[in-house]
């Protein structure tokens, strides 16, 4: 199991109220994920996978995959799960600009919360194992490696850690 679906399937285990996802992003991880709740999440309901790539239905690897606007008559689902790191950004916004009132059911791949939560603690605490642990955990995260720029004890590293958090930060 990649590092990605294990966070999602942390994530899942510790929301039993989720009954139902939608996948935003087709690719190679859409599909891990698609397959990590369809076995090992009978509870959760697929309801579909979602591409911003693609403006009618289509079959993808056996899938079926639909474009943005099927989220217009589905209803609401308990979660959607953003498949991709490289345009998470652009699909958050999209669904921040399309669909405002979903925004809250949106769970994010390099920033989900419990990065959140364990680098507030982190920080709170003034725990530099954790704050370790945390960039091992989930080295996609801006944020953490924000962080660890703040605290580096040289400017070559405090350079090189700000310029790995723009690198994640960055749209293109």
């Amino acid at each position: 199991m990649s590092l990605l679906t294990q966070r999602v399937s942390r994530f899942l285990t510790s929301r039993p109220d989720i009954k139902s996802a939608v996948i935003w992003g087709a690719g190679q991880v859409g599909d891990q994920l698609a397959t990590l709740i369809e076995q090992q999440f009978p509870g959760i309901e697929l309801r579909g996978i979602v591409d911003s790539s693609i403006n009618e239905r289509k079959s993808v690897d056996g899938r079926e995959v639909y474009p943005v606007s099927f989220l217009d008559g589905e209803e609401k689902p308990d979660l959607i799960v953003i498949a991709s790191i490289a345009f998470e950004r652009k699909i958050f916004d999209i669904i921040s600009e399309r669909y405002p009132s979903l925004i809250g059911l949106v769970f994010r791949l390099s920033q989900s919360e419990i990065v959140g939560a364990k680098l507030t603690d982190a920080v709170f605490q003034d725990d530099e194992t954790l704050l370790t642990e945390l960039l091992f955990e989930f080295p996609d995260s801006a944020e953490v490696w924000d962080e660890f720029a703040r605290r580096a004890y040289t400017q070559n590293l405090k350079a090189l850690y700000s310029v790995c958090a723009r690198y994640l930060k960055n749209d293109d």
